[in-house]
């Protein structure tokens, strides 16, 4: 796993980021740098539970925000499969 990542600052100025509540924003940072992140931009194998767990919240708050970065087109899921991919 790299040391860091790079994020472009003009998220800030993303209209689907700014629709998003500071819990999603919080989420949308934890998945495109937190631990769970692999070698290959945009792919991570990972559970919601672990995920959530992860970053202390509960379940039901991390399907919450999540549910809002999904809805924005920003990352898709397949949880049996245990599968998160960020399209961009």
């Amino acid at each position: 796993m790299a040391r860091y990542r790079k994020i472009d600052v003009r998220v800030w100025g993303d209209e689907r980021f700014r629709r998003l509540s500071t819990s999603a924003q919080m989420l949308w940072f934890f998945l495109l740098t937190g631990p769970h992140t692999t070698s290959l931009p945009g792919l991570s194998r990972a559970s919601e539970v672990a995920l959530a767990d992860e970053i202390g919240w509960t379940p039901k708050a991390f399907r919450d925000a999540f549910a809002e970065v999904f809805r924005e087109g920003m990352a898709k899921a397949d949880w049996k499969a245990r599968v998160l991919w960020i399209p961009n």
